[in-house]
């Protein structure tokens, strides 16, 4: 029996630019997804995952589907079965096996890359039970045309450093290098973060789909807007190597309002950034494709439960979480 888990995570800054090659701040958080499971006799394949469904198929069956694009994916398993498709290019399956699925990762929010997390275990699931031994960052390549294919054709790929790697990372994409994206680990740092969930199911397709419209429509407008987040991005590394906490909240207030002029923020985010920042926050904003989904505030030992409270007394869900933890790990 083997049993793997994997991280969520959140931006500190430059979600939505990141797509755009543009480098973006990420962490991992300690809400992870767990695959249990093991290789057994035949060829049947069985998977559970609460709450998402099953798959309950032969191998070969498995390995014949083909998902070119997100309108492939009609069932909330099909990624699941996808990878399992392409995991046989690597590897010759010889067996089925049968597998679990849990998470610590709220269902209907969105912000703390559910899906990379479940991606990424699995992916380190099937190394195990078929014996394939490679570098962990090599993962990326394997795993990024499936968050592609998920946010409807534009993803960064870059929500992987944190739940493969784990820790503080600094992300770009690399177009056609070995891996996708670029990453530079930033060390160790304690932050105090809450997490503030709208409730509303974000979907990133859909925003990020907006930000790509509106480029269209507007290049010289958003092109500023990436830029300015560039700078910020810029000065938060300065920030965290410093320990400069107050410098690294007020850049993410200045993200935040870039990403509310982009339209992609929601009036109860809106309404949750406002609350953890008249508690005490030291910044606050939306993390992750937005349009619903989570916010996240910047605190200290002192007044995080004070701006968990507030968060939840504005009408979100709040969550004290450890940040900067670790990757892809093997529990069993």
């Amino acid at each position: 029996m083997k049993r793997i888990s994997a991280p969520g995570n959140i931006f500190l800054l430059g979600e939505h630019s990141v797509v755009y090659g543009r480098p973006a701040l990420l962490a991992s958080i300690d809400r992870r997804t767990y695959v249990s499971g093991r290789k057994k006799e035949g060829r049947s394949v069985e998977v559970e995952s609460c709450g998402y469904g099953s798959i309950d198929s032969d191998l070969s069956g498995l390995l014949k589907r083909v998902y070119r694009t997100q309108d492939a994916y009609n069932d909330p398993m099909d990624p699941i079965r996808d990878l399992i498709g392409s995991f046989s290019s690597i590897k010759n399956m010889d067996t089925g096996f049968e597998a679990s699925i849990e998470s610590d990762i709220p269902r209907d929010s969105g912000g703390q890359s559910s899906s990379t997390a479940v991606l990424a275990a699995f992916f380190d699931f099937l190394c195990g039970i078929y014996g394939v031994s490679m570098e962990r960052k090599l993962y990326f390549s394997h795993l990024y045309p499936f968050q592609v294919k998920i946010h409807g054709g534009a993803a960064s790929g870059s929500e992987f450093a944190s739940s493969i790697l784990g820790g503080y990372n600094r992300v770009a994409k690399t177009p056609g290098g070995e891996v996708p994206v670029d990453f530079k680990n930033m060390g160790n740092l304690e932050l105090d973060l809450v997490i503030g969930d709208t409730g509303i199911e974000a979907k990133t397709d859909k925003t990020v789909g907006h930000v790509r419209q509106c480029l269209k429509e507007d290049r010289e407008t958003y092109e500023t807007y990436f830029n300015s987040i560039d700078d910020l991005v810029e000065g938060a590394e300065k920030a965290i190597k410093n320990q400069n906490l107050p410098r690294l909240g007020s850049l993410m207030d200045k993200n935040h309002r870039i990403l509310r002029r982009m339209g992609v923020s929601h009036r109860k985010l809106d309404r949750l950034v406002d609350a953890a920042r008249d508690a005490g926050a030291l910044g606050a904003k939306l993390s992750g494709g937005g349009g619903g989904g989570i916010m996240v505030a910047l605190c200290d030992e002192t007044n995080k439960r004070d701006i968990k409270q507030a968060i939840e007394e504005a009408g979100g869900d709040g969550c004290i979480t450890e940040v900067g933890v670790d990757g892809v790990r093997r529990e069993v």
